[in-house]
């Protein structure tokens, strides 16, 4: 029952709805919906029903007034039963949980207990194999394992601005450990600093410059000095989505916009006693109120949130939220406008009726194109509403003049016939404005121009239509009173007195007389006006960077400063270093060392090519099939990926320009590699073996891939996770090139690493071959194996010790 509901809620895509909308029909059901529109509920016996009718405004209109007056019922077809078995008396498990009819949103879930626990596991990747007292081996891979693992899945041991006084460290501690602290605290912690301080410069400042690993072990020292347990470290829940959540964030992790359901994870934080963002207030500022103060207040723990997926739907939520009070201002602006201009309530109301029919029309365009409405197209319907308002004076104005001039009578189609040409220039001179967006390579910029252009042009149907229909029908009350002024003997533009709009009109037609007495004046000010304005200019800035789109205040950008500040940095970068199929080699440790032994054999290059690779396609130049002679071992391969990992985070890490945080690759997950070797080593053969078996549950994770088709097919992907500063000002122009200038000196060492061990080779068997034509073909001579003598160069150390190229940071 449960996998046929798996499958079932997976096909549907069934959204679990929100508990207020249960027993709905009356019928004690709970409700779901699918992503094309339908709606599901499940009665209290296990039954699921497709509800067959629609919902829309009259529909809805319709069953709001027969669930008042309790004639409603509810109409659904049978699509699934899930039944209890027999025998069994208690309410369905299935109506009892309806989760589990609702489809996955997340594929993983994982905690920094969780890893450490996969680990640090007896016999796992850092369980140690030395000298270790067996009683302190879970300890000590527990230890590697949150090390590894710190910046990314747990927080710091403590913070950048730790300052090591006794009032810092009694803070840091917990309750339970500060009930027990003994009564010469104060002086344990002075002298446990002083002697710590040793190591570094024997000043406290250099105690708070030192790198995280080392205030790290520096905390540890002083917890065993002052006889503390060591307090366990601030972990986080790291999610994935799957494609359905992906495709629909707000189910996942959205807010509750506008009405709208809550996202999954925020139901389950509340559930959890956590204290999850609440929906968003609609009320334009001053008067909404602030979501993170009332979180704070609730008394819970505060749920933060950070990754791409909460930046996205952060993005859309914000948009609509700013459509909303958008929406809110221009209807209230546009409205007073109105009335104040016509004195006249009825067209007040035709007016705004247009220009929010312009708006919804807008929309409604977007969506029979199949468009999504992103943050960039949210600000077009109060364009389309101020624009259609406009045409709606206009049209207006038109018809005032024709109600003077002519009369009532047909005032509304004469005033069509002199609006139709100027409205349409005016509309058609903006639509080709905004269609000029489409130049932009920018989806966002290119779907408004070309849907506002759109609906800029059919707001004319609207105006051209129902604007004269509504005047005909609904006469204004100058119309009805008024008589024409040829019939008084008028001229053409006098107005009466006791027009309603004869102040105003003589308002503007003053201020009209001024501008044109002062033109001198007014051309000066405006040049000094003109000038002001560029002024601004150099103020402009433009940035790539997600975040500088949300206002200060908003809740992303705090729960990004509290993250940020207490765990690690946290917008990804990844580095992919693909290993084409000739640099592969499925042999271990122990053959290598064997073919190295026989390295003066002719048929060593052969022996070593990858499955597949000839000299003919070499000779081609088929970038995708070019031959190396001496390809790398998996344990290699693991080694080049560590490299290039160690070189990136000490040059761009917190001991080079500071701009990324922890990495995460492969090796983060394997034990610690064995230190190379010129011979063959037992170590490494062990390793490699370990590692080969290994190999499949690697592939299973987010870090190591096959590529499985186009040119590159067969290439090992290897993947390293860095991390960038969500509210930092990174170039990431010159991040690129910084990463390029760390990681390129690796690639070029392997390529090296190519070229001598073939030199090698080729002198080898060049002297193989002299000496066979001395003694005769018959008399095989010992193959010796090549000395290289290196010039110029102290002995290589690790990469831990190595000094590193200095990248100066631009910030």
């Amino acid at each position: 029952g449960h996998r046929r509901a798996r499958e079932l809620a997976e096909k549907l895509q069934l959204f679990l709805e929100p508990s207020a909308l249960d027993n709905w029909g009356g019928l004690g059901e709970k409700w779901f919906a699918s992503p094309s529109g339908r709606y599901y509920y499940l009665t209290s016996d296990g039954r699921l029903f497709r509800w067959l009718e629609g919902s829309n405004a009259v529909g809805g209109l319709g069953r709001m007034i027969k669930r008042a007056l309790g004639r409603y019922q509810l109409h659904g077809e049978l699509v699934a039963e899930f039944a209890q078995p027999s025998g069994v008396d208690r309410t369905n498990e299935f109506y009892n949980d309806p989760t589990l009819l609702a489809a996955s949103l997340f594929q993983t879930v994982q905690t920094g207990a969780d890893l450490v626990d996969q680990l640090a596991v007896e016999g796992g990747p850092l369980w140690p194999i030395d000298l270790t007292d067996l009683d302190q081996r879970a300890s000590v891979a527990r230890a590697r394992a949150t090390e590894r693992l710190t910046g990314t899945m747990f927080a710091p041991a403590l913070p950048a601005d730790f300052d090591w006084t006794p009032a810092a460290v009694f803070d840091r501690l917990p309750a339970e450990t500060r009930e027990s602290l003994p009564a010469d605290f104060d002086i344990l912690v002075r002298g446990a600093v002083e002697q710590i301080q040793q190591r570094f410069g024997g000043t406290a400042e250099g105690l708070r410059r030192a790198s995280m690993d080392e205030r790290a072990q520096a905390w540890e020292e002083l917890c065993l000095a002052i006889g503390v347990p060591l307090p366990p470290r601030q972990t986080c829940i790291l999610v994935t989505l799957t494609t359905l959540g992906k495709d629909y964030l707000g189910r996942s992790v959205g807010r509750g916009v506008v009405g709208g359901p809550r996202g999954r994870l925020m139901i389950l934080a509340d559930e959890s006693g956590l204290a999850a963002a609440p929906p968003p207030s609609m009320a334009p500022p001053p008067f909404d109120r602030d979501a993170a103060d009332l979180a704070v207040a609730d008394g819970r723990p505060v749920l933060r949130l950070g990754g791409p997926p909460v930046d996205n739907i952060a993005i859309d939520e914000e948009g609509t939220i700013t459509l909303v009070r958008l929406v809110g201002y221009s209807g209230l602006i546009g409205l007073g406008l109105a009335f104040l201009c016509f004195r006249s309530f009825n067209l007040t109301l035709m007016v705004f009726t247009v220009g929010v029919s312009a708006a919804a029309l807008g929309l409604a365009i977007c969506y029979w194109a199949g468009t999504t409405v992103d943050a960039i197209l949210m600000t077009m319907p109060s364009l389309i509403y101020v624009l259609g308002i406009s045409g709606a004076i206009h049209i207006v104005n038109y018809y005032r003049d024709e109600v003077r001039h002519a009369g009532a009578s047909g005032a509304a189609s004469r005033a069509i016939k002199h609006a139709m040409v100027p409205c349409f220039l005016a509309a058609f001179t903006t639509a080709l404005g905004l269609i000029s967006l489409c130049t932009s390579n920018i989806v966002p910029i290119y779907n408004f121009g070309l849907y506002s252009a759109i609906a800029v042009m059919t707001t004319l149907l609207i105006l051209f239509t129902y604007l004269p229909a509504a005047l005909e029908t609904f006469p204004p009350r100058f119309a009805l009173t008024g008589t024409s002024a040829r019939s008084q003997g008028a001229g053409d533009n006098q107005l009466e007195s006791g027009d309603e709009s004869y102040g105003l009109n003589e308002f503007w037609a003053g201020f009209g007389r001024f501008v044109t007495k002062h033109y001198r004046l007014m051309i000066v000010l405006c040049l000094v006006l003109f000038g002001a304005g560029l002024l601004g200019l150099p103020k402009v800035k433009t940035s790539v960077q997600l975040l500088k789109l949300f206002d200060s205040e908003a809740r992303i950008i705090a729960d990004y400063g509290y993250l940020e500040s207490n765990f690690g940095k946290l917008v990804p970068m990844e580095l992919v270093i693909r290993v084409p199929p000739a640099m592969i080699s499925n042999r271990t440790a122990r053959s290598e060392a064997v073919a190295a032994a026989a390295l003066g054999s002719r048929t060593a290059a052969a022996d070593t090519a990858a499955p597949g690779v000839s000299t003919a396609d070499v000779s081609q130049g088929n970038p995708a099939s070019i031959a190396y002679r001496h390809p790398l071992t998996l344990l290699q391969r693991a080694e080049a990926v560590d490299l290039i990992d160690t070189a990136v985070r000490r040059t761009l890490g917190e001991s080079g320009t500071g701009v990324i945080g922890r990495t995460m690759s492969a090796v983060t997950f394997l034990p610690p590699l064995p230190e190379p070797s010129s011979s063959y080593s037992p170590v490494r053969s062990r390793f490699e073996s370990g590692l080969a078996k290994s190999l499949d549950d690697l592939s299973t994770s987010d870090f190591f891939r096959f590529e499985t088709s186009g040119p590159f097919d067969g290439s090992e992907l290897w993947r390293v996770s860095l991390r960038v500063g969500a509210l930092n000002d990174v170039d990431y122009g010159q991040f690129v090139d910084d990463l390029r200038k760390t990681v390129v000196p690796v690639l070029d060492a392997y390529r090296a690493r190519d070229l001598i061990l073939s030199a090698c080779e080729a002198s080898t068997s060049g002297r193989q071959d002299a000496a066979e034509a001395d003694t005769g073909p018959a008399v095989k001579p010992k193959s010796a194996a090549p000395r290289v003598l290196l010039l110029g160069y102290h002995e290589p150390q690790t990469m831990g010790q190595e000094d590193f190229l200095k990248i100066s940071n631009p910030a």
